[in-house]
Parts: C-alpha cells; sequence; structure tokens
C-alpha cells in the first residue's frame, strides 16, 4: 500500500480499479465497486433506449451514443482491472522493488534526469486529468444547462418521445419526473455517473500512462548497462584483481578467462532486468488490452459524433455542442498520449537490440557471443502494446484514426 500511495496518489482506489481486501477495506471497497459497476450499467441500458427513442434525430442520436459508448468503456476498465487484479498487484510489486538491482553495482549516470523528466510529467498528468475530466462534468451538468436557458435553447417540453429533455443529457427514465424532487434525482443520478466515468476512464488512463513510463524508464537504465558492459565488468574486475588489471591492456582482458567470466556473469544481469521488464510489461498489456480496444475501436466514431454534434446542427443545444467540444479535446489528448507513450516503447526496445550488435561481442569468446545472440533473439520481439491484441498503438495508429475521422 505504501507504493501504491506513493507513485499512484490513490488514483487506482478512488478509480474503483484496485479492489482491497484488506479486513479493514474489504466491505467498502466491495460496495465502491458494487456502485461504480451498478450505475453505469444501469444509465447504459437507459441510453440504448433513448437511441431507439431519437429515432432520425441524428444530433440528439450521435449525443446519446457518444455518452452510451463512455458508459461502455468504463464498465470493460473495471472488469479488466477486476479481472487481472492479480497482475496489478505483481506490477505494484515490481514497482516497489524498482525493477531489478545490477550485483556489480551499476548504477546509469542518467538515472537521476531521468526520474525528475518522469517525476515532472506524473505531477502534472495527475493534477490536470483529474481536473479537465472534473470540469467537462461540471460544464455538462450546470454550465450548459444554464446557458441553454438563457440563449432559450433548451426545449419547451418536458417530454419528447418519451425522453425528459430537462435534464443534462436527455434520456429516458423509468419513471414520470414530474415534482422538483424527481429532478434534482435524475440530475443528481446524471451527476454521479458523470463523476463515475471521469473517476474510472481518467484513473485507467493515468495508471496505462504511469506504469508505461515505469518501463521505459527501466528499458532505458538497460540499455545504458549494455552500452557500458565492458566497463562494468572492468570495474569488478579491478575490485577482485587488483594487481593485475593495472598491468593488461583491453586487448588482453578479452583473452582473459576470468574477465569473459565477468562479462558472461553481467550479460546475465541484463537478461535478469529484461525478463523482469518484459514481466511487468506483460501485466500491462493485459490490463490495458481490451479497455484500449474498445477506446480505439469506438475512437473515430466519438470523435466524429463529438464534431457533428459540435458544428453540423445550429438548432443543437449549447449544452450538447459544448460538452462533445470538452469530450472531443479529452479523447484526442487521450489517443496523442497512449500512441505516443506506445511509440516511445516500442522505439527503446528496438533500441536495445541495436545497442546489442554495436558493443563489441566480436572480442569476446564464444560463450559470451553466444550469450548475446540468445539474448538478442528474445529481443527481436520488441515490447509493442496491442489494441484488442491485434494493431499496435504508436502515432502511425494516431494518424489513421484521423484520417478516417476527417
Amino acid at each position: 500500500m505504501t507504493t501504491m500511495k506513493r507513485e499512484y496518489s490513490y488514483l487506482l482506489q478512488v478509480g474503483g480499479l484496485f479492489l482491497n481486501l484488506r479486513p479493514k477495506w474489504r466491505y467498502l471497497s466491495i460496495l465502491q465497486l458494487v456502485i461504480y459497476f451498478t450505475i453505469p450499467i444501469y444509465f447504459m441500458y437507459f441510453a440504448i433506449k433513448t437511441t431507439f427513442a431519437w429515432g432520425d434525430d441524428l444530433n440528439n442520436v450521435a449525443t446519446i451514443i457518444h455518452y452510451t459508448t463512455l458508459l461502455l468503456i468504463t464498465v470493460i476498465v473495471l472488469v479488466t482491472f477486476i479481472y487481472y487484479r492479480g497482475r496489478l498487484i505483481d506490477i505494484i510489486r515490481i514497482t516497489s522493488n524498482n525493477y531489478y538491482t545490477y550485483k556489480d553495482g551499476f548504477q546509469s549516470s542518467k538515472e537521476e534526469m531521468w526520474k525528475k523528466r518522469d517525476r515532472k510529467i506524473k505531477i502534472m498528468l495527475i493534477v490536470a486529468v483529474p481536473l479537465y475530466f472534473s470540469l467537462c462534468v461540471f460544464v455538462g451538468l450546470v454550465i450548459a444547462p444554464n446557458l441553454d436557458a438563457n440563449k432559450r435553447m433548451s426545449s419547451n417540453s418536458d417530454y419528447i418521445n418519451n425522453i425528459y429533455m430537462k435534464s443534462p443529457v436527455p434520456l429516458v427514465y423509468p419513471y414520470i419526473v414530474d415534482s422538483q424532487a424527481k429532478h434534482y434525482l435524475s440530475m443528481l443520478s446524471q451527476m454521479l455517473a458523470g463523476m463515475v466515468i471521469a473517476l474510472v476512464i481518467a484513473g485507467a488512463d493515468l495508471a496505462l500512462i504511469f506504469f508505461s513510463l515505469g518501463v521505459g524508464f527501466q528499458m532505458n537504465i538497460l540499455r545504458d548497462a549494455i552500452q557500458n558492459i565492458d566497463n562494468r565488468a572492468l570495474k569488478v574486475f579491478n575490485q577482485i584483481y587488483k594487481e593485475d588489471s593495472k598491468k593488461k591492456t583491453m586487448k588482453e582482458l578479452y583473452d582473459d578467462e576470468r574477465f569473459m567470466k565477468l562479462i558472461d556473469w553481467c550479460i546475465k544481469q541484463n537478461v535478469e532486468h529484461h525478463k523482469i521488464i518484459a514481466r511487468g510489461f506483460d501485466h500491462i498489456y493485459s490490463l490495458a488490452k481490451w479497455p484500449l480496444g474498445a477506446a480505439f475501436l469506438f475512437g473515430s466514431v466519438v470523435i466524429a459524433f463529438s464534431l457533428f454534434t459540435a458544428v453540423a446542427s445550429e438548432n443543437s443545444r449549447m449544452s450538447s455542442q459544448l460538452l462533445s467540444l470538452m469530450l472531443l479535446g479529452a479523447e484526442v489528448w487521450n489517443m496523442v498520449m497512449i500512441c505516443y507513450i506506445g511509440q516511445q516503447l516500442t522505439d527503446v526496445s528496438a533500441g536495445i537490440y541495436d545497442d546489442l550488435y554495436n558493443i563489441k561481442w566480436r572480442n569476446w569468446n564464444r560463450k559470451c557471443a553466444l550469450s548475446i545472440m540468445i539474448f538478442k533473439e528474445r529481443l527481436k520481439k520488441p515490447l509493442v502494446l496491442l489494441a484488442a491484441g491485434l494493431t499496435p498503438i504508436n502515432m502511425e495508429m494516431f494518424g489513421t484514426v484521423s484520417i478516417c475521422v476527417l
């Protein structure tokens, strides 16, 4: 729990993404999860009914489909994180252990610089993302309806086709809203739904980005360790064989079996480090696979609907236009950030393969050269995030989605 507080500032628990089964929190955590599941499923059911009730009113259909998609992604995220709870716990454990500590004492000279860079990104995101999602909810539920009223763009009728028009997102409700109390109940329920959507999706976004930053950080350390493998072995050799090390040149050291054993030992440490990184990445991939698949599957459609709602109809409600524009900004930013992170992971993974080729393995003995060749075979498969296990998540994918929308 200490690691979770330090690294993720409760975002996993507040977002309902981590089921805390400790005796003190067990029942509260389960109750939270039940509420987080019930609210989006409830609204998704009535949103689907509302879609059919609108008939051929494309502007309102676009708004409600957008809303339904966000509810669906919320449910998928919750199911995925609960189903893979064991993987989530393991990656938190890996993070708390700092992935791997080199037995030869290696520490990258760039490590502090990378830590500061990632820390700044985390602080910026953990403040900006929840605030923006909360702002979207506030604008949609409070500001936009008042703008509608001032501009006289809201419907004069309480109901159209059994759809209650006085709520921020017009919906078919299971009861007739015929009193002020029921009106406020409808408003409050939509506010709760908006909060659940914001907390779950923002929490999942931040968790994915933070986990990926951690893997990228470790990949950079691994890359630096590989590039300095001769120096690492030489440092240990100097500590063990002080007298011999002063008399030998690097060419003579390559012919020294003791030095080659240290080289092989350093290679094995790199392999162990990479195995832990790969394990952490597999956990991230399991947690992200289906939520990202849903997000990118509906992404182009949702962005297109947002644009349509915002600009296509002169008679559409200002609340719908404003909320669609704000959600459009959130969705585009979300896609750009995730595609960028995916691209960075793939690039640094491919860079390690090139680094293994560029080190002085030709000067090593057969055993060390063979160890490097085996390691290279494993690295032929780069770390690639796939949406639903099908499409690589990178900047090319973002370009494809953008073209589809336009």
